[in-house]
């Protein structure tokens, strides 16, 4: 799998015409690693930030209000990624468990918010700030792409 080099055509199906950077978040239970790549897999940004996730539901959303990973990302995402905003052509995000049915990568849609929800049990400190940060960008930059990639499907 190299989402690095190819960028999904409306059928969903991934496609090598990227014209522009790929935005590569991988949240963990305590911090997040963001990389901007070109279609070519040349890094043109890397940072990692922490933050304290805090309790959760079963679906992700904080079982406290707790806003630190969203603050987090608000403080530092747009303005790091200020000179590429405009050009970022999708997301892609590291989920660690996805299940029996996520084995390749896919692109997030409405029942595949849904569904990666479900599967937070059964890798909470990571599939739920995944879920977050996904969601977190669906309201930053609603426009993009984004597509999960599980470390499960190495294993399937």
């Amino acid at each position: 799998m190299e989402l690095a080099a190819s960028r999904p055509s409306p059928s969903g199906v991934m496609s090598t015409d990227n014209e522009g950077p790929l935005l590569v978040l991988n949240a963990g239970s305590s911090s997040i690693k963001a990389s901007l790549l070109t279609g070519e897999g040349t890094c043109l940004w890397h940072e990692q930030r922490s933050w304290a996730v805090g309790p959760q539901d079963s679906d992700g959303a904080p079982a406290e209000p707790n806003t630190e990973l969203e603050a987090s990302l608000a403080d530092w995402l747009p303005g790091a990624l200020a000179a590429w905003q405009e050009d970022i052509t999708l997301v892609g995000h590291r989920v660690v468990h996805g299940g029996e049915r996520f084995t390749a990568p896919t692109r997030l849609t409405t029942s595949v918010f849904g569904a990666l929800a479900d599967l937070v049990p059964l890798a909470p400190l990571h599939n739920g700030p995944a879920l977050r940060v996904m969601r977190w960008v669906e309201h930053w930059q609603p426009h993009l792409e984004q597509w999960a990639c599980f470390d499960t499907a190495f294993h399937s």
